[in-house]
């Protein structure tokens, strides 16, 4: 085995390569000691340039930059600049961790509005880290400050013991958002390392792909019976940037969980299709996802549960379906509805979900899609209250149903995801209902859609 003297004398007479990768091949050969010969003949880490400020919030903001080598994203900010990077007085460093990168982009999350804070970047690469402090100077921001953009008439309606939706309006055409909490604390929305799981805190966002709005609405799933919430309502004039939050918070307690409960997932191959305008073949109920929004047409899904035995005379009180998202798409309206028979059939070429549209009910709800950053991950649809009780009044009991959605644009491209049964029965689509029967004399809150 050659030494590491004349491994470095061979490769320096014969190929005559870069002394940079002669110090690769020492330092593989010693055991990795190539900071130290970094050091001793002058190497540096990548050159910065371009540092930047962008998307300032009250409470956030993104330091960006470039450079011409590989390396980590270091950012250390503070409100005294005299201090920085201390990491008293709220000074402090952020980093990407060990993500190497040209393009570097670092989020500062939980600042306070309206204040101003000092920073300077740093790239770390195998050669050494190369720091930019504006010259000494340093670099600096002002968060934007709260109140740019005013809240009114804040309302919580259609509260039920899971659900509750919350209207409200602003000065001017805005986004929408609500941040909500067991807790009367708020967090960013969204923030990067959101844990479902493990962290009570919660934001539900109304779909950005929508038009601005002087008058949001935002309906709030998934809740706890007889919790107290607490939240608060954002907008923001940009795709994503809910700059500017209400200051009071509010709060409402869901109702006592009353009535029957029903939680089914799709269990058969032929009970979710969908059929794609253009594709061969257009229709399918064994893909492993369901496509949904529009290609060169509109496309049309259906989803069949059976098992429902919702007796005659039930009044419904909750209603709607979670969907498994496979892939994140671009987010635009659907008309989502069901199909008006008390015992409808499963999918097959003959009954397609456009055979289905045709035979639907009154009821029928222009749907947003939300927007999420989480893939894969869960969409609850807005609420299909009324469509259900419609079924239930025009044919008394019912045992099965079908809920259909359908594309309203023909664009290429606006589409989607839903995870199938054929992909993982465990993540089809999930149907929820709650309704009280008719020998049940309280009185239900219905939903008004």
């Amino acid at each position: 085995m050659l030494s590491a003297k004349k491994m470095i004398g061979f490769l320096v007479s014969s190929t005559r390569l870069p002394i940079l990768l002669v110090m690769f091949v020492l330092a593989l050969s010693v055991g990795g000691a190539l900071y130290f010969f970094s050091a001793k003949l002058g190497f540096s880490g990548p050159a910065i340039r371009n540092v930047d400020i962008r998307s300032v919030t009250p409470e956030s903001a993104t330091i960006t930059w470039k450079s011409d080598g590989p390396g980590d994203s270091v950012v250390e900010y503070g409100t005294i600049r005299a201090l920085l990077p201390a990491t008293a007085d709220g000074n402090q460093v952020v980093t990407t961790g060990r993500r190497i990168r040209f393009n570097n982009s670092v989020r500062l999350y939980r600042l306070s509005e309206n204040t101003t804070y000092f920073f300077k970047v740093s790239s770390t690469n195998w050669e050494g880290t190369t720091t930019d402090d504006n010259h000494g100077s340093l670099y600096s921001f002002t968060t934007a400050a709260v109140g740019d953009l005013t809240f009114s008439n804040i309302q919580v309606i259609d509260i039920t013991a899971t659900s509750a939706s919350v209207m409200w309006e602003t000065d001017v055409p805005s986004y929408a958002a609500v941040e909500r909490n067991i807790q009367p604390i708020y967090f960013q929305c969204p923030p990067t390392t959101y844990n479902p799981q493990s962290d009570p805190f919660y934001c539900t966002v109304w779909d950005p792909h929508t038009p601005p709005t002087t008058n949001s609405l935002v309906r709030l799933a998934e809740l706890q019976p007889e919790t107290e919430y607490h939240f608060r309502v954002r907008g923001g004039p940009e795709v994503g940037g809910y700059y500017y939050f209400q200051i009071s918070p509010v709060s409402f307690t869901t109702l006592p969980s009353i009535g029957e409960v029903i939680d089914l997932q799709i269990n058969s191959s032929d009970d979710d299709a969908h059929e794609v305008p253009g594709a061969l073949p257009s229709y399918s109920h064994t893909d492993p996802t369901i496509l949904a929004g529009s290609t060169a047409a509109p496309i049309t899904d259906g989803w069949r549960w059976e098992g429902l035995a919702i007796p005659a005379g039930s009044t419904i009180t909750e209603a709607w379906v979670e969907l498994h998202q496979n892939r994140r798409g671009r987010g635009f309206v659907s008309l989502l509805s069901l199909e008006d028979s008390p015992n409808p059939a499963s999918f097959s070429a003959a009954s397609t979900p456009p055979d289905r549209w045709k035979t639907r009910t009154q009821w029928e709800i222009r749907w947003s899609w939300p927007h999420t950053k989480v893939v894969p991950g869960t969409i609850t649809t807005a609420s299909l209250v009324n469509g259900v009780q419609e079924l239930v009044d025009n044919y008394g009991g019912i045992n099965s149903i079908v809920f259909l959605e359908r594309g309203v644009e023909a664009a290429s491209n606006l589409t989607n995801e839903w995870s199938a049964y054929d992909l993982d029965p465990s993540l089809s689509a999930r149907l929820h209902i709650q309704f009280i029967g008719p020998s049940d004399t309280t009185v239900p809150i219905i939903s008004a859609d």
